[in-house]
């Protein structure tokens, strides 16, 4: 029993450090408006502040483990990946909300928004 939890145990812990190494971006989003028809990726624009007449589709998050603190392209990888979510909600904005970048990877948050 105990040679068989230390090989599960070993297995998750290998695994864990490939997907660390790799580096891959994780996003999510959770939807706070009325999703629209998807839109194609190039045709959201991302905003530094909240236009004002704008319609709030949803929240977004990005991960990415950014393995060796290369920050850069995981910064890209998670904004390839929140724009890609943003497109697929039907939004054409999006605003970063957060960002973080640190030992553990690149963090951001952002909403989804569509601005007629």
């Amino acid at each position: 029993l105990w040679q068989r939890f230390t090989m599960k145990s070993s297995l998750a812990s290998l695994l864990t450090v490939i997907v660390l190494v790799v580096g891959c971006a994780a996003g999510s989003h959770i939807v706070t408006g009325t999703k629209r028809q998807p839109v194609n990726v190039e045709s959201v624009t991302i905003y530094t502040a909240m236009p004002t007449n704008c319609l709030v589709i949803g929240d977004l998050t990005c991960y990415d483990s950014a393995p060796f603190g290369t920050w850069q392209k995981a910064t890209d990888r998670c904004t390839k990946k929140l724009k890609s979510n943003a497109a697929n909600l039907g939004a054409n904005g999006l605003v970063i909300v957060k960002r973080y970048a640190g030992i553990g990877g690149v963090h951001f948050n952002a909403t989804a928004i569509y601005v007629p």
